[in-house]
């Protein structure tokens, strides 16, 4: 019986592990709009197209900063990374140079982030399927388990 059920406990478990590391993103970003924010500069702004991937455009984004003294250099525009059109409206908004408020993690300053309490789109979507994946998976074991019976 246990032997039926393993296929969909299997991919619970690995939807559940999926889900848990988007969810480090999100709670992140809830994070960061409490974050104190320091001035910084932008050192590379810049995107690159991908072709045949599930993402068609990343974003090379990196920024310096300071905090107590203290150099750092970030690449967080927001949680979650970039991944498609919005990555051209982000690099034509911060060119190499410009300066943006960069907020930083306090007991860590070199977790820093631009856009603070904002995830990527992509983040949010897999965020809302992978519950509900994970119910599917939790439906599709009762229903083997019954038919077991």
């Amino acid at each position: 019986m246990l032997k039926n059920l393993a296929l969909p406990i299997l991919i619970f478990v690995l939807l559940g592990l999926f889900g848990l590391s988007l969810s480090k993103d999100g709670y992140s970003a809830y994070r960061s709009q409490s974050w104190p924010a320091v001035d910084g500069v932008v050192t590379q702004s810049d995107w690159s197209h991908h072709r045949g991937k599930g993402c068609n455009y990343g974003l090379l984004f990196t920024y310096n900063y300071s905090v107590s003294g203290n150099f750092y250099a970030g690449r967080n525009y927001r949680f979650g990374g970039e991944c498609g059109s919005d990555v051209k409206q982000i690099v034509s908004t911060h060119p190499v140079g410009s300066k943006v408020h960069v907020f930083y993690k306090p007991d860590s300053p070199d977790e820093s982030v631009v856009s603070p309490g904002d995830i990527s789109g992509d983040t949010w979507t897999s965020l809302i399927i992978t519950p509900l994946l994970m119910l599917l998976c939790v439906f599709l074991a009762m229903i083997s388990f019954k038919a077991r019976r």
